[in-house]
């Protein structure tokens, strides 16, 4: 972990399907914010001028539902573990001492991220989470085999974030 900060609030934001939040900060910085370790279903993407990019994937609007459920005029505590190439911050949530990136796994609305060699502290417990929630059926586990993980999700339709040749990009979540 880098460092730790309060966000007075997280706001979240349509951007990278939905993956972005902004952290407003008690100086009022405001913070672009990722979900470190887990991964998300992509929801919709649109052009500038509103024509629809990507279909998105079945439980994105819920994941990023949840997400706002959680976060939404809270304060909220942020672990930082990194920085992307798009600048964001890679982070997990608290919510005084509920980690809210274990909870969107617990739902069934988020999978453990597996693209990276960065450590997560928590990933021992997002696998136990996503095998639960896996073998409950929970959100996004009860589609089965017709299950898509967001990472070929946005392969299929050219969505991918994956580090580039040449780039310097310390993804870790």
């Amino acid at each position: 972990m880098i460092a730790t900060a309060q966000a007075v609030m997280l706001l979240p934001t349509s951007e990278d399907g939905g993956q972005t939040l902004i952290g407003i900060m008690t100086n009022q910085a405001r913070l672009r914010v990722r979900l470190f370790g887990i991964d998300l279903p992509e929801r919709p993407r649109r052009d500038p001028q509103g024509r629809l990019t990507a279909p998105g994937q079945l439980y994105g609007d819920a994941a990023a539902a949840c997400l706002a459920g959680l976060v939404r005029g809270r304060r909220v505590r942020l672990e930082i573990y990194g920085i992307v190439c798009t600048r964001h911050l890679l982070c997990t949530l608290f919510r005084d001492r509920e980690n809210l990136n274990l909870a969107l796994v617990e739902a069934g609305l988020a999978e453990v991220y597996r693209g990276s060699g960065f450590t997560d502290p928590y990933h021992p417990q997002y696998a136990v989470a996503e095998a639960t929630a896996q073998q409950a059926g929970c959100g996004m586990w009860a589609l089965g085999v017709h299950y898509e993980s967001p990472c070929a999700y946005r392969r299929r339709v050219g969505l991918c974030r994956g580090p580039r040749r040449g780039s310097r990009q310390t993804r870790a979540g």
